[in-house]
């Protein structure tokens, strides 16, 4: 189960970063630094472009050091709401 999530999750943020560099690069194509997002929010191009590989370069190449990283910080909250469970007998 914990390997297709991590799969999902993989899928997901791959989708999104490639979105992201689809975009930049339409509108950089275009003619056009910037966008409006869903929101109406202005979004500059070229860091739309850039934060889109990094991504993409995060999900093909450093997944297991981010996932260790994210493990490593659950298990140390998780070690600090166990000495919080204690009951005065």
């Amino acid at each position: 189960m914990k390997k297709r999530r991590e799969l999902f999750a993989r899928l997901g943020l791959g989708f999104f970063g490639a979105i992201l560099v689809l975009m930049g690069y339409s509108n950089i194509y275009g003619g056009k630094l910037n966008y409006s997002n869903y929101w109406g929010g202005i979004v500059f191009a070229p860091v739309a472009l850039i934060v889109g590989i990094l991504i993409l370069i995060i999900v093909m190449f450093r997944w297991k050091a981010t996932n260790k990283m994210f493990e490593s910080m659950n298990s140390i909250s998780r070690k600090n709401t166990e000495h919080d469970k204690w009951k005065k007998l």
